[in-house]
């Protein structure tokens, strides 16, 4: 699994994630994904996360799971 923290969250329909290795950019994630997460993200919120590539190659943070406390 992958690390980083949102830097764009739009509840309910979608959040940019910046991975600690930012060589990969911000990853998109869908309303779905946001959805299965317990609480709504906030910008800064650090997450655990799977990295997925569509076949038409957009890569997208799946599997979230949100890093409560200090790190």
């Amino acid at each position: 699994m992958m690390a980083g923290s949102f830097v764009t969250v739009i509840p309910g329909r979608f959040a940019f994630i910046a991975p600690e290795r930012f060589d990969l950019g911000n990853l998109y994630v869908t309303a779905g994904t946001l959805a299965a997460l317990p609480r709504t993200p906030r910008r800064g919120d650090r997450a655990r996360f799977k990295l997925a590539v569509t076949t038409d190659g957009r890569r997208r943070a799946i599997d979230l799971v949100l890093i409560e406390g200090k790190q």
